[in-house]
Order: C-alpha cells, then sequence, then structure tokens
C-alpha cells in the first residue's frame, strides 16, 4: 500500500483514486495526469497551482471532502427515499 497522496488530502476535485496492484506498483490518478500523478505534485511541495507539462490543462481545485460527499450523497439517498414513501401512502 502506498502512502496517501497530498492531492487527496487536500481534496483535489480531479483525484480519481489509487491504480494497479500491489505487488505491481501502485500510483496515484486523477483527471490531470491518468498516467499517474508526479511524485512532486503527489507526494511532494508542488501544489499545482500552476500548470505543468503533461497536466491537460487542470490544476488543482478544492473539491468536496469525503465527509461533505458522503453526508450530501446520504441526505440524496434520504430525499429519495421519502419521496417514494409518500408515493407508496398515496397508495394507502
Amino acid at each position: 500500500m502506498i502512502n496517501e497522496p497530498k492531492c487527496r488530502a487536500r481534496s483535489c476535485k480531479h483525484y480519481r483514486g489509487i491504480v494497479g496492484e500491489e505487488d505491481q506498483g501502485q500510483r496515484p490518478i486523477c483527471a490531470a495526469f491518468p498516467d499517474g500523478i508526479p511524485d512532486e505534485i503527489a507526494y511532494g511541495n508542488n501544489l499545482h497551482l500552476s500548470p505543468v507539462a503533461g497536466d491537460r490543462g487542470l490544476m488543482y481545485e478544492k473539491g468536496e471532502t469525503e465527509l461533505v460527499r458522503d453526508t450530501r450523497l446520504a441526505r440524496e439517498q434520504r430525499d429519495a427515499m421519502n419521496e417514494q414513501l409518500q408515493s407508496l401512502r398515496s397508495l394507502i
């Protein structure tokens, strides 16, 4: 298992996750670097606030934290379930 990339910890909206098998070399990827985030961005001091060669025109942008995303998704599911419940109640 590899260390947590800084771009994940900073909740970059372009971050996609870790790919690859543990025994074959895992790497973090994002929309800017689909083949692997350069180490100086993933683990170093480059915050990717300005263009870097090969970044496809994408730079760091603050996204939702996991807690905020999970809370939003839970609320959306709750609201959908409440709508279904109201529909079922109208049948009684």
